[in-house]
């Protein structure tokens, strides 16, 4: 479970690596870049993604917000 809350500088650092994620939103709107894509998760919603595409995961309009996050990794 991952509590974020906004940053005062928005860093559109994107990150990838080998690997999936899945996310469901608790509380508050989580912001996904994912390669040329935005998308806004509301709670109760679920988005699930291949890591190996550039992606950054980011509170939404200021707010803060709580999700669980599965994530799987290859060693």
């Amino acid at each position: 479970m991952i509590t974020v809350t906004p940053s005062g500088e928005a860093s559109h650092k994107l990150d990838s690596h080998e690997g999936e994620e899945w996310l469901y939103g608790m509380e508050g709107c989580i912001e996904i870049e994912y390669g040329n894509d935005v998308f806004v998760l509301h709670p109760g919603e679920t988005i699930y993604y291949d890591s190996i595409v550039p992606h950054q995961v980011r509170a939404h309009d200021g707010q803060n917000m709580k999700f669980l996050a599965c994530v799987y990794m290859p060693f």
